[in-house]
């Protein structure tokens, strides 16, 4: 027997032990619900707002955030040219709130924005819907019955317009959701009612003269041309919410859907839906999950270990008098096989619309909550009226246990949209607001228009942000897939005394990297695609070397 080979296999054993042992410890420690650190409201004396049920809020690598949302009047904090009726507003801050520039961007009637995504040349790409018929490439009848076609706009770091384009038929068509794929170009999701222009290949509806919509998928090139487009659905109504591409180059889609002829299962009047394309936009499978009632994902990322985990809304055991549906978490395997779901919620409304990955490895959710029993406490709606509606996030491990929540808002309707951890302990928080109350102070609308969007930062009183005070000490992977470099904020860059490297199995890898600025980037490229942890070592002010490990995938190109 060769004990030399058995002890290194039994060494690639426990380390490999050791390490899924360190990425999941955290998630047994209780945690506390943090609390406000700022909030403020932006707007002016009319509607700002964005839509609840998509991503709004992106952090970017020097500290700063973006937020989209809508304008319609010129005051306040909108500073800029208004084209039409309602446009889509894009806005910078720092890290305490500060307008470092805002935009608009539309045509002379109406615009909105569901989605932005950062891009490879530090610029933005936004998503969402036009009716400004003078806009380019628009499709939809300019006659009474005005459409909606998708919009996409190209900015560059600053807010500068690089391109934009309509896509589209003579019917509806929306852009809910956009990612830059591993190729330069783009793809984004939304749905579509047309069988013309851009479109092919509709589904027909069942046994009705009304048209219903199919979610559809277009894959862009870097200049905003055509290069494939998907419908997904069947006899029924399908929407897609949410998409990111996954390690293999294809493309993983979530939405709902209504249909139930053959190749679908009819559980309710909706289901969650998820679909998986291929790089090219060939149909690989789709899978239908739910209850009896409305089910659907709103949000979809990738899961800490394996396979995928989305954010909804499932309503299986409706009833008016009793719940009205619950915030919804369900994490599935690559082949879309149900890993595990939970709902969390009380004897109200509660849905989901935002999950992102927390770096112990857990997940954070926001969404809306009508209840003030369950899961949920602190709300701040006025019982038997109804203006319920609070902004509700929180945190579950990775398994799914609740370790926190927190009720946000005012005694009018509150709703968010996003959710991101800056850093271990503190979490940034994007939505609407109505209230001119309880958690919201500064609304900027008048006795008639009463939205503002909102921004709030949350952090944990027991969290350890600062470095060598134990615990947590760089936030998680980003971006997570990769396909070229990964980032970790790692405290303090003077106390981190050792870096490694590790496919999953154990194998030591040496990329090259930097420590600039509490940033750890590491330079993936020349790796084979697959998952890896970094190992981070770091001193304490009180001498002691802690060791932390980070799980992340890579795909090249």
């Amino acid at each position: 027997m060769n004990f030399l080979s058995v002890f290194k296999g039994l060494s690639i054993y426990v380390f490999y032990i050791v390490i899924l042992l360190l990425i999941r410890m955290e998630n047994s420690y209780a945690q506390t619900s943090p609390s406000i650190e700022w909030q403020r409201p932006y707007g002016s004396h009319r509607d700002e707002d964005n839509f609840p049920l998509m991503s709004a809020l992106l952090h970017n690598k020097d500290g700063s955030f973006v937020f989209i949302s809508h304008a319609d009047s010129n005051g306040g904090d909108v500073n800029s040219e208004i084209y039409g009726s309602v446009d889509i507003w894009i806005v910078k801050i720092d890290s305490v709130g500060t307008i470092i520039w805002q935009k608009c961007y539309g045509g002379s009637w109406t615009d909105f924005a569901y989605s932005i995504f950062p891009t490879k040349d530090k610029g933005y790409i936004i998503a969402g819907y036009t009716v400004s018929h003078e806009l380019p490439n628009y499709h939809s009848d300019t006659g009474v019955f005005v459409r909606e076609d998708a919009y996409i706009i190209k900015i560059d770091s600053v807010g500068n317009l690089q391109w934009q384009n309509c896509y589209g038929g003579i019917k509806s068509e929306y852009a809910t959701s956009i990612i830059q794929s591993s190729d330069g170009g783009y793809v984004f999701t939304g749905y579509t009612k047309s069988n013309d222009g851009d479109v092919k290949g509709n589904h027909p509806s069942r046994g009705s003269s009304i048209k219903y919509e199919d979610a559809w998928v277009v894959k862009l090139d870097p200049s905003g041309k055509i290069d494939w487009q998907y419908c997904a659905g069947g006899n029924g109504a399908e929407m897609g919410n949410s998409i990111i591409e996954t390690p293999d180059g294809s493309f993983l889609i979530g939405g709902y859907t209504n249909s139930d002829d053959e190749g679908f299962i009819n559980y309710g009047a909706s289901d969650a839906y998820v679909v998986k394309l291929s790089s090219n936009g060939g149909f690989m499978w789709h899978k239908i999950y739910g209850g009896q009632y409305n089910d659907q994902v709103n949000s979809i990322i990738f899961a800490s270990d394996s396979g995928y985990i989305f954010t909804g809304m499932k309503d299986n055991d409706y009833d008016p008098l009793v719940n009205k549906g619950d915030l919804w978490i369900m994490q599935i395997d690559t082949l879309g096989k149900t890993m595990w779901e939970k709902s969390y919620g009380g004897s109200g409304s509660e849905w989901g619309t935002s999950i992102s990955p927390a770096s112990d490895g857990g997940y954070l959710f926001t969404g809306v909550s009508a209840s003030k029993d369950g899961d949920v406490t602190g709300n701040h709606g006025i019982p038997g009226t109804d203006n319920m509606e609070d902004i509700w996030c929180g945190k579950v491990t990775s398994t799914g246990t609740l370790q926190w929540q927190k009720s946000l808002g005012g005694t009018d309707h509150d709703e968010g949209n996003s959710i991101l951890e800056v850093r271990p302990g503190q979490y940034i928080v994007s939505g609407r607001t109505y209230s001119k109350d309880g958690d919201v102070v500064g609304n900027n609308s008048d006795e008639f228009h009463r939205i503002d969007h909102w921004i709030v930062m949350l952090e944990s009183s027991t969290s350890s942000i600062e470095s060598g005070k134990g615990g947590s000490n760089f936030a998680h992977a980003y971006p997570n897939p990769s396909s070229d470099n990964v980032q970790f904020f790692v405290g303090d860059s003077e106390q981190v005394t050792d870096v490694q490297f590790f496919t999953v199995m154990g194998q030591q890898v040496t990329p090259t990297y930097t420590l600039l600025d509490n940033v750890l980037t590491a330079d993936l490229r020349g790796l084979p695609n697959g998952s890896y942890v970094a190992r981070i070592s770091h001193k304490g002010n009180d001498g002691i070397i802690r060791t932390e490990a980070r799980k992340f995938i890579y795909y090249g190109k």
